[in-house]
């Protein structure tokens, strides 16, 4: 991503929203809203979750004990990456919930018009969620769009939250 504008306001260098939760609940209405008056075929709730870490060790630590299924992690290791895609029916909507957990350097550089300036880097852990219905040649009704985003919401949720273990829930 390229951020154009001036030095960041806050104390992190970084961009971040402080409340996300309650900022992908806005989103999710205001998607809602938006595609009310539209017949569906996909749905989807997309969000990128960032934890600053102390050191690139320490953030692979971490995620070795935030996602079970990766049982050794060799020294001096960058950019490590788990994925995964699991199913699952949500008021009797199938959606795949991938999940991708990393340990990776955030990099931010600040270049004004007499050249390049500053450049800053952020260990950290990563969370992409891709929470999406299923494709189907059903179109969803324009009453049920709703339900559809409540229950793509509430994965999000609940994977924010329960990580990994939740993932591997069986309901």
């Amino acid at each position: 991503d390229i951020l154009i504008g001036g030095q960041p306001i806050s104390a992190s260098p970084f961009p971040r929203i402080e409340d996300s939760e309650s900022a992908l609940i806005q989103l999710t209405e205001l998607c809602q809203k938006l595609s009310s008056n539209f017949a569906l075929v996909r749905t989807a709730i997309v969000s990128n979750w960032f934890m600053d870490q102390p050191d690139i060790a320490t953030a692979n630590e971490n995620l070795r004990k935030l996602v079970p299924a990766i049982s050794e992690i060799p020294p001096n290791s960058l950019d490590l990456a788990f994925a995964v895609n699991v199913r699952k029916i949500v008021s009797g909507h199938e959606i795949n919930r991938v999940c991708r957990w990393s340990s990776m350097v955030k990099q931010s550089a600040y270049i004004n018009p007499a050249g390049f300036s500053s450049r800053l880097e952020q260990p950290s852990l990563f969370l992409n969620l891709d929470i999406n219905s299923v494709p189907t040649d059903v179109v969803k009704p324009f009453d049920n769009v709703h339900l559809v985003y409540n229950a793509l919401l509430k994965e999000q949720l609940a994977l924010v939250k329960g990580g990994y273990a939740e993932l591997c829930k069986h309901d």
